[in-house]
């Protein structure tokens, strides 16, 4: 009897995570093989072309001789739009919302930060923030503005049937919490 040993194929290279209705390239140094996808409702495979069908996970293989390399490949839900406020006042909160369930919260821009868990933004300083909601390496961002909050100034006390001018650095809307004894109003 003769014996034919047959060296197995290279591991498999590229990226194992991809986004429904996304693709990814995975590759193998030696020819002559085949591919296939364990779960094809998850990810289909053609030429190492991993196409994301559905979240889930399956095992993409290639093949050479009956030696297989494989790789379980990750497919995850693409992110709906980030809903919520685009604007925060620093110092204060606000809450953002992705439907799809199961990622995480991040900010960059250094003027916001938001809980990894929750989406609550709490603006930092003056200037504007990228929110970005992630389910592997599928992203949703939002853009959000953080108002600066400077010093009301001005006289504070006024006398009845008088005005006073009030000024605030950053601009924004005026409002009284008494409008039957102080009403204010745009000095246009």
């Amino acid at each position: 009897h003769v014996m034919t040993v047959v060296a197995s194929p290279a591991p498999l290279t590229g990226t194992a995570g991809i986004c429904v209705g996304s693709t990814s390239l995975l590759h193998d140094a030696t020819p002559g093989g085949t591919w296939s996808s364990s779960v094809s409702a998850t990810a289909s495979v053609s030429g190492g072309l991993v196409n994301g069908v559905a979240a889930g996970t399956t095992t993409i293989s290639y093949t050479v001789a009956g030696c297989p390399a494989m790789v379980e490949v990750t497919v995850n839900p693409v992110p709906d739009a980030i809903t919520g406020p685009t604007a925060v006042c620093a110092g204060n909160d606000i809450t953002n919302a992705d439907a799809v369930p199961g990622g995480t919260w991040s900010a960059t821009g250094g003027h916001a930060i938001v809980g990894s868990a929750t989406g609550v933004i709490s603006g930092i300083s003056g200037g504007t923030a990228n929110i970005i909601y992630s389910i592997g390496a599928c992203t949703a961002t939002q853009t959000i503005t953080v108002n600066p909050i400077g010093p009301i100034t001005g006289s504070l006390a006024v006398c009845t049937g008088h005005t006073s001018a009030l000024s605030d650095c950053s601009g924004g809307t005026w409002t009284s919490s008494a409008t039957p004894k102080a009403t204010i109003g745009s000095a246009s």
